[in-house]
């Protein structure tokens, strides 16, 4: 197999890989909590998801879209996505700094012993 094939497909089964992860993490949240347009009562009924995806990674919105932008970059290579991944690789541990600082806020010691058991991305 050529050295493009073998990339094209690396790059194929990393995006398919980073759309499961993102598939499997929305399957138990809800959208509206997630970008902050839950009402009052939607928040109140929020629990800390501990099964599924979740006991194998704590950010699996995030690990999808590392799999999906190298996947993306494989197949596409380019300075403009190299760029684009570079600034997603650098937005993410102040993405998940504030967002872990939330959970803690609001699940208090539950998240607090659950992120001492899970990593916080797939390979992190």
């Amino acid at each position: 197999m050529e050295v493009k094939n073998f990339t094209l497909l690396l790059g194929v089964f990393l995006m398919l890989v980073g759309v499961y992860f993102n598939y499997l993490a929305f399957k138990n949240i809800s959208v509206k909590v997630f970008i902050g347009l839950a009402t009052k009562k939607e928040k109140e009924e929020t629990i800390l998801i501990q099964n599924g995806i979740y006991t194998v990674v704590r950010h699996p919105i995030y690990t999808g879209l590392i799999s999906i932008y190298i996947g993306f970059f494989l197949i596409q290579p380019s300075l403009y996505n190299a760029l684009n991944f570079g600034l997603i690789l650098s937005y993410l541990p102040i993405g998940i700094y504030l967002e872990e600082r939330k959970l803690i806020k609001y699940f208090g010691s539950s998240y607090i012993e659950y992120r001492k058991k899970v990593r916080r991305l797939f390979l992190l």
